[in-house]
């Protein structure tokens, strides 16, 4: 193959670019934040996925609830109007303090996942989320 008016180097160093660029969007992260202000209220979040490479999510929920509430981690094009409800148990936030990190996997390339808070019989509160991809939000402490 012959590239007739591009030399060598330029094309080595358009292929060393290329190659950085896919590194660092591959291994980028960032930490979705958000804040529930009244934790009696249902919420439902999208968080922004950096990579489609990403293999998996991480959650830090923190905060005082004074109730049982639950978090459900759903696929982008989940079906709202078929629940959750408080039987269908993802991970239950239990009354008081709460300090919980949740890890699972996630395959879903670009697309938005659905987090959605759920209070059982919360009437008062407060909870923040940090939401990763490809980060273990623990390291962090």
């Amino acid at each position: 193959m012959v590239l007739i008016g591009v030399g060598r180097k330029n094309i080595f160093f358009g292929g060393v670019i290329l190659l950085a660029s896919f590194t660092v969007s591959c291994i980028s992260t960032t930490t979705d934040v958000y804040h529930i202000e009244n934790a009696s209220e249902k919420r439902n979040f999208t968080p922004f996925v950096m990579s489609p490479h990403s293999s998996f999510y991480c959650l830090h929920v923190k905060g005082e609830i004074n109730g049982e509430a639950e978090l459900h981690f759903l696929l982008p094009n989940h079906d709202f109007s078929k629940g959750p409800t408080c039987d269908d148990y993802h991970v239950k936030l239990d009354s008081g303090k709460v300090d919980k990190y949740i890890q699972g996997d996630y395959f879903g390339g670009f697309e938005r996942p659905n987090i959605f808070y759920l209070p059982c019989n919360v009437t008062k509160g407060h909870l923040t989320i940090d939401v990763a991809f490809n980060k273990d939000l623990r390291s962090n402490k």
